[in-house]
């Protein structure tokens, strides 16, 4: 009898332990919700009286690019700002499939102009609208002045006083490290990702803090704030699995931050009831969140002019790279051009076209100053009818290869070898 009573004490205990489990998570999840709703409507004002120069170092999840999104949370901060008149500068940088946390070193290092990072960001629009059709915004197009544009982004970034600098993108690190395979997010895929999990949480750390210290020493009086991560699910399983391995690095980000004066973490984690539908980029109602959070933590956090920095600074070096003769390949790769059955109707084509000829000839390792060398020489002899194309893909490749310092590994790009480790087949696009 006694036995009996024990077993039934020890089935209570489980069955209460799991309910306040659950009832402890329930409220977690209904105070995120709460949070949600909260910062989609309230009106966030900056309270410094400084004008700020804002920058955004941003990946994807910052780009207004489905049709049901009409502004970024970039555009809503800079357009607070405009109507305070606390606006200086502004410069709005992102990549998609561009990490910025493998490959903002090549955007310091090798002398990359706001014009080249203007001109892969509208690369990047365009070959997503050749994947996505009707899901991408006809009306996106990026462009700078001529006198901005020439300049570097690294000059850009050290010229101005105290640089206010939005970063997100270490969300590309966990999806590189996964395969890329989140769509059809569920509570096995959430399992998954939670499992060996560490390593990839390693490299994220690791590669925010490098940039961090890349930024810093480009100009060490810059305001850096890092954007946290967020489950792309409002589902109360999903996200509560999901939420293990994502506040894992949101804490690991935020102890990055504290590690200097002048870095501070937003946290976004409510974003999660903000997404868009089958994605997991925010949503208008999640580019406010976003927005607010932003405004609301440079008023908790902006350390104003008169304040020292004690940031530690690192002056990236120029890469080293040496000039080859690649002309011997240059009757080969045009041979394949003409006579590739690759379509070639427009730049986007003519880019991947490119890197799958100089694939299969085994020079895709060639770096950006020996591509730009026989660049004419390609683009004399090809077909007529292509050669605007060819011209202007061979530029996208170049620049690449100036973001990436000519190494083909990268999270966005259209190597055909990274291709096929992302499980990312631009051919099967066409």
């Amino acid at each position: 009898m006694r036995k009996k009573k024990r077993k039934h004490i020890i089935l209570i205990s489980i069955i209460v332990v799991i309910l306040v489990f659950f009832a402890v998570e329930f409220i977690k999840y209904l105070t995120l919700r709460t949070d949600a709703k909260k910062y989609q409507t309230m009106d966030v004002s900056i309270k410094t009286t400084d004008s700020l120069d804002v920058v955004g170092m941003l990946d994807s999840y910052g780009v207004p690019y489905s049709p049901e999104v009409d502004n970024s949370f970039f555009d809503i901060y800079a357009e607070e700002l405009k109507k305070e008149c606390k606006l200086g500068s502004e410069l709005d940088l992102f990549g998609l499939y561009l990490n910025k946390t493998w490959h903002l070193d090549g955007i310091f290092r090798n002398g990359v102009s706001i014009e080249e990072m203007t001109k892969m960001q509208n690369f990047a629009i365009d070959f997503n609208r050749h994947k996505y059709e009707n899901r991408f915004r006809t009306d996106l197009n990026y462009s700078v002045s001529e006198e901005m544009g020439d300049m570097t982004v690294y000059e850009y970034v050290a010229g101005l006083d105290k640089p206010v600098i939005c970063y997100s993108c270490s969300a590309n690190d966990l999806f590189y490290y996964y395969g890329f395979s989140l769509e059809g997010l569920n509570a096995k895929r959430c399992i998954e990702l939670v499992s060996g999990f560490d390593d990839a949480k390693v490299l994220l750390s690791s590669g925010v803090k490098s940039n961090i210290d890349t930024l810093l020493g480009c100009n060490p009086d810059s305001q850096i704030y890092i954007l946290g991560l967020y489950v792309p699910s409002d589902n109360f399983f999903v996200q509560r699995i999901g939420s293990i391995a994502i506040n894992a690095v949101n804490r690991d980000l935020k102890s990055i931050c504290d590690q200097y004066t002048n870095v501070h973490f937003v946290d976004v984690s409510c974003v999660s009831f903000a997404v868009l539908d089958g994605d997991f980029h925010p949503n208008q109602e999640g580019q406010r969140i976003i927005a607010n959070k932003l405004i609301e933590a440079i008023n908790d956090t902006y350390v104003s002019l008169d304040s020292a920095s004690t940031a530690s600074v690192y002056r990236a070096p120029i890469h080293d790279t040496t000039e080859t003769d690649y002309m011997i390949y240059v009757d080969t790769i045009v041979s394949e051009i003409n006579n590739t059955s690759l379509p070639i109707n427009d730049y986007v084509e003519a880019a991947v076209a490119i890197e799958f000829i100089l694939n299969q000839i085994e020079i895709e390792q060639i770096d950006y100053i020996n591509l730009n060398a026989i660049k004419y020489a390609i683009v004399s002899r090809v077909n007529s009818d292509i050669q605007t194309y060819i011209s202007d893909g061979l530029e996208i490749c170049i620049i690449e290869r100036k973001v990436l310092y000519g190494i083909t590994e990268s999270s966005y790009s259209s190597h055909p070898d990274t291709v096929l480790n992302d499980k990312i087949s631009l051919i099967d696009y066409y």
